[in-house]
């Protein structure tokens, strides 16, 4: 203690047989040596009188049980991250690191107050296990991603066994909340430098670095496995097993760890590097694998695998950053910084939402990019293109009309609800089969599609400047044109073909059986269900277009689900259909499966979901019912057939017609929305670029607003 502290305190108090003060004079004492030499820097009595009433509990707690000691430290901690500093302003890193420097600057004035640290340390760290949290916290487990969400939904409603002697539900003791991790990235490294040393960390620290170990021999048999698993190594670099980095990384780490148990150091120095190396050169082998993936597409239990290895690989790079720092290398900040990643993956792994974005985002994004390779059919170029998809969405309509008539004959049958759904979902799903192997087009499976193919052009690239990247705004605002007079095209034909085909089979109708394909009280129910305010045709049209999207994501699915089993080469290679086909028959098979997954993955999703969600919603009780324009076009045209003419022009009718109108614009704009709101989620254009391309597309609009309805002549 210093002799102005002595000297002020022998005129108070006599001094014991040791010459210390007595315990809680010398608080005082110290405290307030302090706060006079910090001056205006420390204000508020609260925070001198909580540090001195901690540091009074100090030496019970270091000789108590376990619990004690884990008791004073979370207190400690909440003293120590107090969002309210009661020191001086300051960056937001000083202020975070202000009441760890002024508990430092009181506990060296008290050499007790620093024994019983060290000491209480020393007993919390040997009674407690740190292997679980090393090695597992917030690293997915091995029971697959069902296992996984089913145990954090569990989580969310079932309390954790305490256990005083994991380490691991210390530090979610000490850390709860995000922001203590962001708090612990910005104390000041030379601080906790500092506090190791107070509490001679190096020499009551083995059972941390034991603990260490431990976990980097783990992880690094984890991430073998996991890199040598059937999926990874076929996606991956493919070198001779022997020369395999991940086979190799745990015979690195394993040498590391014999080296640094038996404390040499130029062996640790040596072996330390080599198993940095083993890490990066398994960094490189997974990133390739994603590489793989964007031609091979993915599943969702191969991202989880993926995102276990690399989770596993940067934990060990971060235990090896604190055991064996490289030369310049800071081993207090990478401390700070591996807890700071431990109290963050910690909460991570609790998280469900967490899961379901890093597992199924890669997924996701696949599909949607997928989706927007199959979008690009839907998008013309040329005159003569926009004519051909003319012509083939007349035929979109023509088989449309046959639809519409079976749907009606299969609901005048009175199946039961089940069986009446299941009846409509084959109608849809087969029709639009039946479009796609004719060439046909069906106008509003087109948004989705193109919405995912104008999102894929958004992708930014490098800008004229180094280091600026933008996206190319002319070349966009005329992918929008041509999307939207290809959604036209369609839209025309769709509509031009199915009104005069809807009348023609009611013709035919009246021929064959002598009467129309809708009785009065049908066609008066088909006429009322479209009317825009007195019905739920504004919600069930944009439900429809919620619909459509789907079916776009079932297309894309499919299209990847096929390229990931590699079902064309299978087709193509497989004896028996060589025997039966010939390889040419087999390999175009295989050809065929690949360039129409997409289309029949999207038209059996929309078959089915037209079909069976009225079911469902009968069966509920709820009112679930679908709006599709062409569909109900259709319908609208027989049911007008079977009124006659005299009730076409009756406010009713007209209303319906209006109705048409706005499922026009729900079933398109709702699916496109969807769609591109999807896409752009995983893109890197900026609000900028975006406000750029609203300007650029206004001004066209102006400029050439017959671009946007009609493709140019030199086309």
């Amino acid at each position: 203690m210093s002799e102005a502290v002595h000297a002020q305190a022998d005129r108070e108090v006599d001094l014991d047989a040791g010459g210390n003060l007595p315990q809680e004079l010398e608080l005082h004492v110290c405290l307030d040596a302090l706060v006079s030499r910090q001056g205006p820097k420390v204000h508020g009595e609260p925070l001198l009188e909580d540090l001195k009433a901690l540091l009074k509990r100090l030496a019970p707690a270091a000789a108590g049980p376990l619990e004690a000691r884990l008791d004073w430290l979370e207190q400690l901690v909440r003293w120590l991250r107090a969002r309210r500093s009661g020191l001086g302003g300051g960056a937001q890193g000083a202020l975070s690191s202000a009441r760890l420097r002024l508990l430092l600057e009181a506990i060296r004035q008290m050499p007790r107050q620093a024994e019983a640290l060290s000491a209480l340390f020393a007993g919390a760290l040997a009674g407690t296990r740190g292997l679980s949290l090393f090695a597992e916290t917030g690293l997915p487990k091995d029971q697959g991603f069902a296992g996984e969400s089913w145990d954090r939904l569990l989580g969310k409603f079932l309390p954790t066994p305490p256990d005083a002697a994991d380490l691991a539900q210390l530090v979610a003791r000490l850390f709860p909340r995000p922001r203590d991790a962001d708090w612990l990235e910005e104390l000041a490294p030379e601080l906790a430098s500092e506090l190791a040393a107070l509490v001679r960390l190096r020499e009551h620290g083995a059972p941390l670095r034991e603990a260490m170990a431990d976990a980097l021999t783990m992880l690094s048999a984890r991430a073998c496995a996991l890199g040598l698993s059937t999926e990874v190594r076929e996606r991956g670099i493919r070198a001779p097993l022997a020369e395999d980095p991940f086979l190799r990384l745990p015979r690195a780490c394993d040498a590391f760890v014999v080296a640094l148990r038996a404390g040499n150091d130029a062996s640790i120095a040596t072996t330390a590097r080599a198993c940095r190396a083993a890490l990066s050169h398994c960094g490189w082998a997974v990133a390739a694998v994603h590489a793989h993936l964007e031609e091979s597409g993915t599943s969702v239990e191969l991202v989880w695998r993926l995102e276990r290895t690399v989770k596993s690989l940067d934990r060990a790079a971060a235990l090896m950053a604190v055991l064996a720092p490289e030369p310049g290398g800071d081993a207090s900040a990478a401390a700070l910084r591996l807890v700071a990643g431990l109290v963050r993956d910690r909460l991570e792994d609790r998280s469900l939402r967490s899961l379901l974005r890093t597992s199924l985002d890669k997924l996701a994004r696949k599909v949607i990019e997928r989706a927007g390779q199959s979008g690009e059919h839907y998008i013309t170029r040329t005159r003569m293109g926009w004519h051909d998809m003319l012509s083939s969405a007349a035929g979109g309509g023509l088989i449309t009309a046959g639809t519409v008539a079976l749907k009606c004959a299969i609901a005048a049958l009175g199946l039961p609800i089940f069986f009446e759904g299941l009846a409509s979902s084959f109608n849809y799903a087969g029709s639009f089969l039946l479009m796609q192997a004719l060439g046909f087009t069906l106008a509003t499976k087109q948004p989705a599609f193109t919405a995912a193919a104008l999102a894929a052009e958004m992708r930014p690239t490098a800008g004229p400047k180094p280091g600026k990247r933008h996206i190319d705004v002319r070349a966009l605002v005329e992918l929008i044109a041509r999307i939207t007079r290809s959604q036209m095209a369609a839209v025309v034909g769709n509509l031009g073909m199915v009104l005069p085909a809807a009348l023609a089979l009611d013709a035919l109708s009246r021929l064959v059986r002598g009467r129309p394909v809708l009785d009065a009280e049908a066609a008066h129910h088909y006429v009322l269900s479209l009317h825009p305010t007195h019905s739920g045709t504004i919600a069930y049209a944009a439900l429809t277009g919620l619909m459509l999207w789907l079916a776009s994501l079932g297309a894309g699915w499919l299209e990847n689900w096929v390229v990931f089993r590699r079902l064309p080469e299978a087709l193509a290679g497989s004896p028996a259909l060589r025997r039966v086909l010939g390889p040419a028959r087999a390999e175009r098979l295989g050809a065929i499966v690949l360039r129409h997954a997409a289309g029949m993955g999207g038209s059996i999703t929309l078959g089915a979901l037209l079909g069976m969600l009225p079911a469902l919603g009968r069966f509920f009780g709820a009112p679930l019912e679908v709006r599709h324009v062409t569909l109900s076009t259709g319908a609208l045209a027989l049911a007008g057939s079977a009124l006659g003419p005299t009730h076409v022009l009756d406010g009713a009718f007209l209303s319906a017609m209006l109705g048409i109108v706005l499922i026009a614009l729900l079933n398109f704009g709702v699916s496109f929305a969807m769609a591109l709101t999807v896409a752009l989620k995983g893109r890197e254009a900026s609000g900028k670029d975006r406000l750029a391309l609203l300007r650029a597309l206004a001004a066209r609009l102006v400029r050439a607003p017959l671009s946007f309805v009609l493709p140019p002549r030199q086309g």
